[in-house]
């Protein structure tokens, strides 16, 4: 039992962290009620389902199905109202319009070491090419 307690806790202190990254990000951002926004690495909607309900509009993208079904679950309600939308896929080849996005994240979205200077400049040239 004195395990289970301890697993717990641990959780809480990584929600709780997790909060306040996800705060201090959308304090950066400074979303506004025009922008559109991608998340990157989107995981189970965290930061979605957090920060973004006063956007016009977010994309999470994400390479786990696993993981997409998770943010599908915790943002239901928003992806039925059309505020959110929810895409597999990664950074090196975003399915996306040009100039679609005012604002792009990417928290948590891991790459690869022994590819990250190439696979880093090739996300940065992505979110680039659909900011707008």
């Amino acid at each position: 039992m004195r395990t289970w307690k301890r697993l717990v806790g641990l959780a809480s202190s990584a929600s709780v962290i997790e909060a306040g990254t996800y705060r201090t990000v959308a304090r950066l951002l400074d979303l506004r009620a025009d922008d559109d926004l991608l998340d990157i690495g989107c995981g189970p909607g965290g930061f979605l389902d957090a920060e973004t309900r006063h956007a016009h509009r977010a994309v999470g993208i994400d390479a786990s199905p696993l993981m997409l079904r998770a943010a599908s679950r915790r943002l239901a309600d928003r992806i039925t109202a059309g505020t959110v939308k929810l895409v597999q896929g990664n950074a090196a080849s975003l399915p996306f319009g040009e100039a679609e996005f005012s604002a792009a994240v990417a928290i948590y979205a891991p790459v690869s070491p022994p590819r990250l200077q190439r696979s880093g400049a090739v996300a940065n040239q992505e979110c680039t090419r659909h900011m707008a």
